[in-house]
């Protein structure tokens, strides 16, 4: 029998996420899996720990959940294959629970349901002439209640019954409204409460405290079904997924009316009317913005995440063939988001900061060729490369370490890079990420009219971080199975002039003499060296190696 596929939810059991999962998936075919809080959700489902994931997203009453729109934002890239495949809507009735004491007395209810000053926030109708009265009443005395329990959502749902019967008790916030009951449950004093819903009172053995105390009576929250992208989809593909009751329509209609998409971008605060000009690229398609939200960006204060929902299904398979045009004006026309930065440490691992550095401009042909040879002992001025094998160019570096942007994204260069760290083309990107980023003091490996004009040199200098990333490339390329890098020390002697050959070398040494520099077993010395196209020694270095 196949393993069921899981769905990860906001638990515990018996939470409103929980009845999401419950409307959206069919109990006898999926396993659902409760966790603590929402960012469980999306690392389960980026993990591929669980199949599906269904996290709340949007409440009629009290609006979006920022929580679960911080995770879409992203902002450290920790969920790159995350995608929407459905959603699902939960009518939210919330109770107050507890332990009643005996029954309550008429004097005390007539007490808590004195009228409460307004704050004026709420408009009198007439349907409602007075909107910030609580609906319903306390089914028990409330005078025990010390402390209160629920989701943080939910308290801004139930704000009239809170501040009509419960003005001033203390607010603990829980990951949902499940557990807050379970917290509740824990004080046999009744002094706890919580805000939460009825199928939790049956699963704690809780009393109803009241009843649908929540200010509006269609009170709804919305909840978003996650999947993992599969490697071989494109940017939305979200086929797979059908929520119970599915019931597949043509092959024309279901493209746009039954579908939503979200996409997300920033803007420019500084630019007038950049916001404006990225709404109106929907108008043309007839495109029905369904909702709006925003989130604080990371970039700098006071700039944000602009979060897009329309009905749509632009971004799919099935339809951007049909839709190609729409997808590529938007995607033009919206403000691309930042790139996220890339965080990587200088380590004694085989995968430091170096190797990823280089890996993406090094030829092929060059460290194929260098990993062919080994390093012989004792032998003074033994080449690296093969004496056979031709001079290869080294084509200009990249690195892959993205600085944090300091200026809106909007005003970063067309690849992403920050003008104040990479000022003009052709000098993107252009340095090594271990080296320094201030620029007058390197224009001497950026700009030629300035080395041979003010500095005298005939042409750019080699970067002297890069001869000695290219030394450590050159070393663990050669070194035995098991052995790595534990320290390398390296001099530069002379310069070493772009467009001219160098020669990359090195010797093994007496492992004797290397002091346990090692340090650990298996400790040995190498010593590498560049010379320059005359023979001189343009750079020289020392470095310790160890099995440990």
């Amino acid at each position: 029998m196949a393993e069921q596929e899981t769905v990860a939810f906001l638990g515990p059991k018996a939470s409103y996420t929980h009845q999401a999962a419950l409307d959206s998936f069919d109990e006898s075919k999926y396993t659902f899996h409760p966790v603590v809080n929402i960012e469980d959700v999306f690392s389960a489902v980026q993990n591929s720990a669980s199949h599906y994931g269904v996290v709340p997203i949007e409440n009629s009453s009290n609006g979006a959940v920022i929580f679960t729109l911080d995770l879409f934002a992203d902002l450290k890239d920790r969920y790159p294959d995350i995608v929407i495949c459905g959603e699902a809507y939960v009518r939210i009735e919330h109770c107050l629970l507890g332990y009643a004491a005996a029954p309550r007395l008429a004097s005390s209810v007539a007490a808590s349901d004195s009228p409460q000053s307004t704050s004026g926030a709420a408009t009198p109708t007439r349907d409602a002439p007075d909107p910030s009265a609580p609906r319903t009443r306390p089914l028990a005395d409330l005078s025990r209640v010390r402390k209160l329990y629920s989701h943080p959502q939910a308290w801004g749902q139930c704000k009239n019954f809170l501040n009509a019967h419960l003005r001033g008790v203390e607010r603990q916030d829980c990951s949902s409204t499940s557990r807050a009951a379970e917290e509740a449950a824990r004080d046999a004093s009744g002094a706890s409460a919580a805000v939460s819903s009825a199928t939790a009172a049956k699963m704690h053995g809780l009393d109803f405290l009241a009843r649908g105390i929540n200010d509006r009576d269609d009170n709804t929250t919305r909840f978003f079904v996650l999947r993992r992208r599969a490697a071989e989809e494109g940017e939305g593909d979200a086929e797979g997924f059908r929520p119970r009751g599915w019931v597949d329509g043509g092959a024309g209609d279901g493209d746009m009316e039954g579908w939503k998409s979200l996409v997300s971008f920033t803007v420019d605060h500084n630019d007038p009317g950049a916001l404006a000009d990225s709404l109106a690229v929907f108008k043309p398609y007839k495109l029905n913005l369904t909702s709006i939200n925003t989130r604080p960006s990371g970039v700098e204060k006071w700039n944000y995440i602009f979060f897009v929902e329309f009905r749509a299904r632009i971004l799919t398979t099935t339809s951007r063939a049909r839709l190609s045009s729409t997808y590529a004006h938007l995607s033009r026309a919206l403000p691309a988001r930042r790139l996220p930065p890339i965080y990587s440490d200088l380590t004694p691992g085989a995968s430091h900061a170096l190797g990823i550095s280089l890996s993406s401009f090094l030829p092929p042909a060059w460290t194929a060729a260098c990993a062919t040879t080994a390093l012989p002992a004792n032998a003074v001025g033994a080449p690296a490369l093969p004496a056979a094998s031709p001079a290869l160019p080294l084509p200009p570096a990249h690195h892959l370490v993205y600085f944090n942007p300091v200026i809106p994204a909007a005003k970063l260069l067309h690849d992403g890079t920050d003008p104040l760290q990479s000022p003009g083309e052709p000098f993107v990107r252009r340095m090594w990420a271990g080296g320094a980023l201030t620029f007058n003091a390197h224009a001497i490996h950026l700009d030629p009219h300035y080395c041979r004009t003010v500095e005298g040199h005939r042409n750019l200098l080699f970067h002297g971080p890069l001869s000695f990333s290219l030394l450590v490339t050159l070393l663990q390329n050669n070194l035995p199975a098991g052995h790595r890098i534990a320290e390398l020390e390296y001099r530069n002697l002379a310069p070493l002039y772009c467009d001219e050959p160098v020669k990359l070398c090195g010797r093994k040494a007496d492992p004797s003499s290397s002091n346990g520099k090692g340090r650990g077993e298996g400790e040995g010395k190498y010593e590498v060296w560049v010379e320059t196209p005359e023979g001189g020694l343009a750079v020289k270095g020392t470095a310790y190696t160890t099995t440990a």
